[in-house]
């Protein structure tokens, strides 16, 4: 798939914390719904108990498939947020005007985690968690952010990648 080496990958999935916080919520409530369910006959809400068993089974898998890659080569950097994107999304170093390893607030800019578009104007964001991320301005003015969880490792080849482009 990839005409060069890859000079980094990461990949990235829900951690364990954050799926206890999804799994407690869904517990809330499913046990909210079983004792609204048990208050009243279950045939004449057999459609809760239907969306009480399919909707967390869908959330569960849904969240599970959730996965960030990011690649970097000689040519550019590859990203795919599954299941969102089924193939790689390709930025060429042609492309990319300014990239770093930054700092962002994940709330106040993007509103959040996941695949975000920016309250404050700053572009896309692809992340799973944290508040750093490799941030690409492109030509045609649009912005992305990759969420990492491997800051000190990215910035370490961003950082030769950049002085290798430098003209002496």
């Amino acid at each position: 798939m990839f005409t060069s080496e890859i000079l980094y990958t990461e990949t990235q999935r829900i951690k364990n914390w954050l799926w206890f916080l999804i799994l407690a919520f869904i517990s809330i409530g499913v046990y909210a719904t079983i004792k609204d369910l048990t208050l009243q006959t279950l045939t004449t809400h057999s459609f809760n108990l239907v969306i009480l068993i399919a909707l967390p089974l869908f959330v569960i898998v849904f969240i599970s498939l959730l996965k960030l890659e990011t690649q970097i080569t000689q040519h550019g950097i590859y990203v795919k947020f599954f299941p969102f994107h089924f193939q790689f999304k390709f930025y060429s170093w042609h492309d990319i005007l300014f990239i770093d390893v930054l700092s962002y607030k994940p709330l106040m800019e993007y509103g959040g985690w996941g695949l975000r578009w920016s309250i404050k104007g700053n572009g896309k964001a692809y992340t799973m968690s944290g508040n750093v991320g490799l941030k690409l301005v492109l030509r045609n003015n649009n912005q992305l952010l990759i969420g990492t969880s491997n800051a000190t490792e990215l910035q370490t080849i961003i950082d030769a990648i950049k002085k290798e482009s430098k003209p002496d």
